[in-house]
């Protein structure tokens, strides 16, 4: 038997309208999007992952109030917006997190239909009041770049998408706030003579070469498992019924924003891009630009 969502309402919600269950009697939030119930302590839908407007934290006790609450019931203390506090739930906390620590950090598809998850990232670098990330997993399967031409990191499609569409679809407004803005060198690739071109100013980025030289132990430490959105979206794996590659099963290839070893007549500019392979090795003369089935690993400066 199906109920629409009217109906439910008509009935005083004792049925999920998302799925028609009978409701146990005890306190839900409605998610104002798919109007699925969740537990009162939820930051996120289970069903379609919006962010739910169902607590207001007290910024100076940290009690949770109901959302209707103007005062806190614990310290007295007015209440700010609820939404803009629960979003501040999503932030971590830095300080504690060391090189090689893994953490959550934003929002993407994750599951082959797309449904998102949070974002795991792995601590490359800290500094004073900064660090450097990379995606633990890669996250999705783009180009380089949309046209097969000579190009550099800074006119490349992928950029610009990772630096658009990513970051504003991934992070929430106060998590964007943690993002900081990075100028990239860009090193040529000198073993090719190939140009990087500019430096550049962004935000989400790729690796480059020297990164992947100096911040990853070996190749051990560079494999990486695409997601089930991202195989979803064209990532190759690596398949075999070979006993002795069987620890490569699944593994991916993944993008590097460093000019790979192909150039083209006219601009001088490459025309691929290096990788990392399957296995973890540097590809320094990479792959063609135009390829669709590559990871793409997002890498950033959060502070901290």
């Amino acid at each position: 038997m199906h109920y629409s969502i009217s109906e439910t309402r008509r009935d005083e919600e004792r049925y999920c309208c998302y799925c028609g269950a009978l409701l146990r009697d005890r306190p839900a939030i409605v998610c104002p999007k798919c109007h699925t119930h969740n537990d009162t302590d939820s930051l996120y839908c289970k069903h379609c992952a919006t962010m739910l407007p169902n607590v207001k934290i007290c910024s100076g006790c940290g009690t949770k109030n109901d959302r209707d609450s103007v005062y806190c019931k614990k310290c007295g203390r007015q209440l700010s917006d609820a939404s803009k506090l629960t979003e501040k739930l999503s932030v971590p906390e830095y300080s504690n997190y060391q090189v090689g620590d893994h953490f959550e950090f934003g929002r993407y598809c994750y599951t082959s239909d797309g449904k998102p998850a949070p974002i795991e990232w792995r601590v490359l670098r800290r500094g004073y009041n900064r660090m450097m990330v990379v995606s633990l997993y890669g996250i999705d399967s783009r180009p380089y770049h949309d046209e097969l031409e000579g190009v550099t990191w800074e006119s490349c499609s992928l950029r610009k998408w990772l630096n658009s569409n990513f970051i504003k679809n991934a992070f929430s407004d106060v998590e964007q706030d943690c993002i900081l803005e990075t100028t990239l060198s860009n090193e040529d690739n000198h073993e090719y003579d190939t140009s990087a071109g500019n430096a550049t100013k962004d935000r989400v980025f790729l690796l480059s070469l020297k990164e992947v030289r100096s911040l990853f132990r070996d190749d051990l430490d560079r494999r990486c498992m695409p997601t089930l959105y991202a195989v979803a979206n064209g990532a190759w794996r690596f398949d075999t019924d070979k006993e002795e590659e069987r620890q490569l099963k699944g593994y991916g290839w993944w993008w590097l924003r460093s000019p790979g070893g192909t150039s083209d007549v006219a601009g001088g500019k490459a025309c691929s891009a290096c990788d990392i392979d399957y296995d973890g090795n540097i590809d320094s003369f990479g792959l063609s630009v135009g390829l669709g089935y590559g990871c793409v690993r997002p890498a950033m400066v959060l502070k901290i």
